[in-house]
């Protein structure tokens, strides 16, 4: 009965199309390989910060570590990573903060692996 009388906003996170890693890589202000070296869940409310150790630079000039924001709940497209797993992230700058989510993310072994090999070709034809 609420939903009839009180419409709302739901928020969804849905990584299901397959991205566009040439327009993905146009607007991120760092594509890394990183390993993720510490999690800080309790300096945001709404946001898990990470401290990740870069391994491989595809695009940017970042500092060898760097440390990025991400929504808590999954369904607004929160990544929660984990501690020394190693990922292959396309980071943005908003607001000041480098940020990234949960359809930004792959890693070569494990979370969204089946596109690591079309990522690979997309970069070799960046460079």
């Amino acid at each position: 009965m609420l939903v009839l009388f009180f419409p709302f906003q739901c928020l969804a996170c849905s990584c299901v199309r397959e991205p566009n890693f040439e327009k993905t890589y146009e607007a991120a202000e760092y594509v890394v390989e990183a390993k993720i070296l510490k999690k800080s869940r309790f300096q945001s409310f709404f946001q898990n910060k990470f401290s990740l150790q870069i391994i491989q630079l595809y695009k940017g000039n970042p500092s060898q570590t760097i440390h990025v924001w991400s929504e808590k709940d999954t369904p607004a497209c929160g990544m929660d990573f984990n501690v020394n797993e190693e990922y292959i992230i396309f980071v943005y700058s908003e607001k000041g903060k480098l940020s990234t989510s949960r359809c930004s993310v792959m890693q070569r072994i494990g979370y969204r692996s089946e596109l690591t090999s079309k990522f690979d070709e997309a970069i070799k034809s960046k460079h």
